[in-house]
C-alpha cells in the first residue's frame, strides 16, 4: 500500500499542499483532479522525493509499511515508485531498449523474452516498433512520448506508478 498520512508540502516556505492523507491499494487506479495550481504535480514529485520540495515534519510516506519520507529518489525507485513525468526529456541517442537493459536485470537475463515483451506492449499501445530503437523521446509526439512512459512503467514499477498529466 502506498500510504500518505497528514502530507504538508512547502515550496520556498509557502504551503502548496496541506494535511493530505491517502491510501492507495496495489492494483487500485487513483485520479487526482483539481484546478491548475492546486498542488497534483506538487504531490507527484513530493511522494518521489525530488528535493526541491519540503516535506513538513510529521509527514509521513510509507510505501508497503516502509517509511521512505526521507529517502533519495532513486532509493523509492527500488521501493516500487515510478513517475510519469508531465514533459518527458528526449534522450537523444538512448534507445528505450538500450535503458530498459540498463534498468531491468532480466533485459540482459533473457534477451529473446525482453523483446517478446517490448513488442507486445508496442502491438497492445498500437505503436511502430521503430519507436524502441529511436532516441528516447527525441522527435516522438507527445502521444508518443506517453506510450513509451507507460512502457517505462510497466517494465519498472514494481507497485506503483504516478502519472503527471497522463493527457
Amino acid at each position: 500500500m502506498l500510504s500518505l498520512k497528514n502530507i504538508t508540502i512547502r515550496l520556498r516556505n509557502k504551503p502548496i499542499v496541506t494535511n493530505l492523507s491517502l491510501q492507495i491499494k496495489p492494483g487500485e487506479l487513483v485520479v487526482l483532479m483539481g484546478p491548475n495550481g492546486s498542488g497534483k504535480s506538487t504531490l507527484a514529485h513530493t511522494i518521489m522525493g525530488n528535493p526541491l520540495y519540503e516535506l513538513v515534519q510529521g509527514s509521513s510516506i510509507k510505501i508497503d509499511g516502509h517509511e521512505v519520507s526521507n529517502a533519495k529518489p532513486e532509493e523509492r525507485a527500488q521501493a516500487g515508485l515510478f513517475l510519469g513525468f508531465q514533459t518527458p526529456i528526449a534522450i537523444p541517442g538512448v534507445s528505450l531498449v538500450r535503458l530498459l537493459r540498463e534498468l531491468v536485470p532480466q533485459a540482459t537475463a533473457d534477451t529473446k523474452a525482453f523483446m517478446v515483451r517490448l513488442r507486445t506492449y508496442a502491438k497492445e499501445l498500437a505503436f511502430s516498433e521503430g519507436l524502441l530503437m529511436r532516441g528516447l523521446n527525441d522527435g516522438f509526439s507527445g502521444g508518443e512520448q506517453k506510450k513509451i512512459e507507460l512502457v517505462q512503467a510497466l517494465f519498472l514499477a514494481k507497485h506503483y506508478a504516478i502519472f503527471d498529466e497522463i493527457d
